[in-house]
């Protein structure tokens, strides 16, 4: 009996970078015991180092785009197929998620309102990391356009694709460089393929269909501009900070994911390159799979895999530090919710196995009383 439909030819590399984004992901919502202490410490060469790792982790978000670019865009499928197979799925799981966290959170003396319930999902107000879905719905309603345009882009359009985006990234820096934030570019300047749900998809898509003849110098220049790129973002939010005469709530993030691309890029063609180069097959590779399809799990209920984890960091910060144990704990967290997310699908693999072997009973008598 097979629990799980894993591919033939499993794209590895694909879940590797899941899975590697999953624990960015989970990092990236740790507040200031891990993603934003660079906001509580001063001293060098702490703050600066702090600041570029968090920076690195803003690719998490882009990496998750790109896989799901590199999966769903080169599929054909009706329009009809993807509103009742992938929207209206993920939007019950968006609806479903939400009422768990409303609920979750409601007090021992309130009581359940269906209008809030309603305001909060509409305005995303219930728990925060649940974005992600809201953009990833509506991904899937551009599914069909996001194709043609995929299939329809050469390699050097989807180049102008990238330095388009990385400009109309930069439009809200040169706004407060010029405004200090009284004033901004006019809202006619923007372009659609600024969203990230639409050119981070196209460009993974476009990197998985890339053949390893590039020249060996390419990736060291992507790795060089990526280090550029996460210094640039330490130098921006240091100016920021500058300017503001401190951190505020509103500069705290404010340049972070600006200069995410290139990052991003260069991780994803990187770890595309070693597993091309690299293969890995087998049960190891079915393992990955099985472990990259449980990250979606681990990202649902993060809130609730850190709680139940949260003992580790508080054991461990005495000696170990503070952001040293916030990195455990997330590996924890992380670890936990694949363990859980990986035991809810074999029960519902073998629910389901158990109902068709049931069906296929009934039909045999049915057959065998004729």
């Amino acid at each position: 009996m097979k629990l799980f439909r894993i591919p033939r030819s499993p794209k590895v590399y694909l879940d590797v970078v899941k899975l590697l984004a999953i624990v960015m992901v989970v990092f990236n919502h740790t507040g200031n015991s891990g993603y934003k202490m660079y906001l509580d410490v001063s001293a060098e060469p702490a703050h600066t180092l702090m600041l570029a790792f968090s920076a690195l982790i803003k690719i998490a978000v882009p990496l998750f785009f790109m896989a799901s670019g590199a999966l769903l865009l080169g599929r054909d499928e009706p329009y009809g197929t993807v509103l009742v197979r992938r929207v209206l799925r993920f939007a019950l799981v968006l609806l479903a998620a939400s009422l768990f966290f409303y609920w979750d959170g409601l007090g021992a003396r309130e009581a359940f309102s269906l209008p809030d319930f309603l305001d909060g999902l509409y305005r995303n107000t219930l728990t925060g990391h649940l974005w992600y879905l809201y953009s990833y719905l509506c991904m899937l309603l551009l599914l069909p356009f996001l194709r043609r345009l995929a299939r329809g882009m050469t390699a050097r359009e989807a180049v102008l694709l990238a330095v388009v985006y990385q400009a109309a990234q930069l439009l809200t820096v040169a706004d407060y460089a010029l405004y200090q934030g009284t004033a901004a570019h006019t809202g006619y300047l923007s372009f659609f393929v600024a969203a990230d749900y639409v050119v981070y998809p196209l460009l993974g898509y476009h990197i998985d269909n890339l053949k390893d003849d590039e020249r060996e110098e390419t990736g060291y220049i992507l790795l060089f501009l990526s280090i550029l790129a996460i210094a640039g973002t330490c130098v921006l939010m240091k100016w920021r900070m500058g300017v503001d005469g401190g951190w505020t709530n509103a500069n705290r993030e404010a340049c972070m994911g600006r200069l995410s691309l290139i990052p991003a890029v260069t991780v994803f063609c990187g770890l595309k390159r070693l597993f091309d180069r690299h293969p890995v097959t087998g049960k190891a590779a079915g393992a990955l799979f099985v472990l990259g399809s449980c990250t979606f799990g681990v990202y649902l209920l993060d809130p609730k895999w850190r709680q139940f984890t949260q003992g580790v960091r508080t054991a461990l910060t005495p000696s170990i530090g503070l952001y040293g144990a916030t990195l455990v704990h997330v590996l924890c967290a992380v670890l936990l919710g694949l363990a859980a997310t990986l035991a809810w699908k074999c029960l519902a693999g073998l629910g389901h196995a158990g109902l068709q072997a049931a069906l296929m009973r009934v039909k045999s008598r049915e057959s065998a009383g004729e």
